[in-house]
């Protein structure tokens, strides 16, 4: 405040105050004889005072009263601080945004920066002020509240930012897609969106399934079976929501079948396919790349055993591939095939060995075994009806040199 001085005269020594709101001070120089008054209050309100002096020689004191009125700040509150600040998009209405104007607020306004939007409005009404309002008018618009009274004023502010719409459409492609699982989508399904620069967001995530937010292309290739609802919609928010069905078929597996062997003339074991899958129902069709061997070059289910053909002096070999197919709730998947192998051995064609005649006591030429087969690994057994020449009755090797003897 503007000090107030008081000179105090007469035979006064001293003096006291009461009743000055708290903040204030008054001070007695005995020198100059003044009391002063001075400070700054820290409370509002209407405020009687009483100079006092005191110590006069003739008992003769007197007594002095004023009024101080100090007047409140202003005070803004926020009444809703949860809108404080808003996104909305074009043509929405604003949730309203309302303040307190206390203290010694008398009045106040809203102050927009770059500008107010259209049809946004503010009022106040007993000391509330309030902005509401629908704009289409897109940007950021920062809005500052200031209070107007007696002493210092008040600001408050937030911001509002207006979004534009934007349109989603279905461009091509099935939205609602069967697929089976490791199989990429026959068709892409492709969404545009109305803006040049807001991306496309898609929800949920789908396992092995990729969606490209600037073209609005949905590809890729389902790890996962299952039923995912999506949704395709704006980066912003502002923009209709289009909704689709990627149902991604199971799919079944052959365990591994066993290869096998056999002789010319011989005949195969049943070979019954099985799979580790427990839903649906599983079928096999399989393919061999050798017909020659006694097995159809194609055919479906189990394979039953059958006479192995070989009409050559090589062990020949059927490869086959066997693919499972899963029928699960109307739609039919193909797994991953497996491939094993049918061999059929030829008959043995043994090289003649030439016959031999020696003397009593000479040595024998050695015999060696041959085959006028080919592949494969070969081993040879015999046997010897007259063990008295000093051959041994049997072997699985050649037969080497020995001493012939004739008793």
């Amino acid at each position: 405040i503007t000090p107030i001085v008081f000179d105090i005269g007469g035979s006064a020594t001293s003096t006291f105050v009461t009743g000055l709101p708290s903040g204030l001070v008054a001070d007695f120089d005995p020198t100059l004889n003044t009391l002063t008054i001075s400070g700054a209050p820290t409370s509002s309100g209407t405020f009687t005072y009483v100079v006092n002096t005191a110590g006069s020689t003739n008992g003769c004191n007197s007594t002095y009263s004023n009024t101080i009125i100090v007047n409140s700040n202003d005070l803004i509150t926020e009444l809703t601080p949860t809108t404080i600040d808003q996104e909305l998009c074009s043509g929405d209405a604003l949730v309203p945004i309302s303040y307190n104007l206390g203290g010694g607020a008398t009045g106040g306004d809203v102050q927009f920066t770059p500008n107010q939007p259209a049809g946004i409005t503010w009022s106040i009404s007993s000391n509330i002020l309030t902005i509401t309002g629908t704009s289409s008018e897109i940007g950021t618009f920062n809005y500052t509240v200031n209070s107007f009274g007696i002493c210092s004023a008040d600001t408050y502010g937030g911001t509002i930012e207006i979004k534009e719409n934007y349109t989603i459409t279905l461009v091509s492609g099935d939205p609602n897609p069967i697929v089976c699982q490791g199989s990429a989508f026959t068709t892409p399904i492709e969404y545009a969106i109305s803006s040049t620069t807001s991306p496309m967001v898609m929800t949920p995530a789908i396992p092995g399934v990729t969606f490209n937010s600037t073209t609005g292309v949905i590809a890729g290739v389902p790890t996962q079976s299952g039923v995912y609802n999506y949704s395709i919609s704006s980066g912003t928010d502002c923009s209709n929501v289009l909704s689709g069905v990627i149902t991604v078929s199971p799919i079944t597996d052959v365990i591994q079948p066993d290869d096998q062997a056999v002789c010319v003339g011989g005949f195969t074991t049943d070979i019954n396919f099985t799979s580790s899958n427990t839903v649906g129902t599983t079928t096999y069709s399989w393919t061999n790349n050798n017909s020659s061997t006694g097995l159809a070059a194609s055919g479906t289910g189990n394979i039953i055993a059958f006479e192995g053909l070989n009409t050559t002096l090589a062990p020949i070999q059927s490869i086959i591939t066997v693919t499972p197919e899963l029928t699960f709730n109307g739609n039919t998947c193909e797994g991953p095939p497996e491939t094993f192998t049918i061999t059929v051995n030829p008959t043995l064609d043994l090289v003649p060995t030439v016959d031999q005649f020696v003397c009593d006591a000479e040595r024998t030429t050695p015999i060696t075994f041959n085959l006028n087969n080919t592949g494969g690994a070969v081993s040879y057994t015999w046997t010897n009806d007259n063990p008295s020449i000093d051959l041994a009755s049997s072997g699985s090797i050649d037969i080497p040199s020995f001493t012939a003897i004739n008793t």
